[in-house]
């Protein structure tokens, strides 16, 4: 059968295909071995699986923020993020933190930072002092001084709180940019449209939140 492009042909193929089957007997069914990721837990495209893998090195960077204010009563610290795509860096607006996590205020030779505390060591080294410990709650709304001020987004530049900050890898803050302009979004990069409510109002509808001002 032809596949058309348009809501009329997919209509009628879906028509055609009740006719042939009963309502409640699927059109096909069988098993079909896939590539499986067992890191993610997901399958694979059989399309890239056959261009073949090889080990390559991605650009990185760790970038500092410096806080507009101080932070557990400490002054001139930064928020210290590692970035996996330096080029989003330009369209920044926000910095994520896990609100569940302990964070450190830690002061070394090259500046104080603030990183989470699973991450102090691998990050900043042993020799770090801790200054503070705070929660992931704590940092929430906090404003910062943002790399690049070449593109405008009004209302940015703040730590949020988000559930899916893990401290693994990194720094335990995860820098956030804007990824499709040409569509309605928030100040921090998640498509929303004006009828909905502030992000901050609720947590159901939107992956992290943060402490309104």
């Amino acid at each position: 059968m032809p596949v058309r492009d348009d809501v009329a042909g997919v209509r009628g193929q879906r028509l055609v295909v009740a006719a042939a089957h009963p309502r409640g007997r699927p059109a096909g069914g069988g098993l079909r071995v896939a590539p499986y990721c067992a890191k993610d837990g997901t399958t694979l495209s059989d399309h890239e699986v056959a261009q073949g893998y090889e080990v390559v090195t991605d650009p990185s960077v760790y970038v500092r923020f410096p806080l507009a204010a101080p932070v557990a009563g400490v002054d001139g610290a930064e928020l210290l993020i590692w970035a996996t795509t330096p080029w989003t860096l330009v369209s920044n607006t926000a910095v994520a933190v896990h609100p569940q996590v302990a964070y450190v205020v830690a002061r070394t030779a090259e500046g104080t930072f603030v990183v989470s505390e699973p991450r102090v060591a691998a990050v900043l080294g042993e020799d770090a002092e801790v200054l503070a410990t705070v929660t992931g709650e704590d940092l929430a709304g906090l404003r910062y001084l943002r790399p690049f001020e070449l593109v405008e987004i009004p209302d940015a530049h703040l730590s949020v709180l988000a559930d899916y900050v893990t401290t693994t890898d990194g720094t335990g803050l995860v820098h956030q940019a804007r990824t499709r302009p040409s569509r309605p979004h928030s100040p921090y990069g998640t498509p929303w449209t004006a009828a909905s409510p502030a992000p901050w109002a609720t947590a159901r509808r939107s992956p992290w939140r943060v402490a309104k001002a």
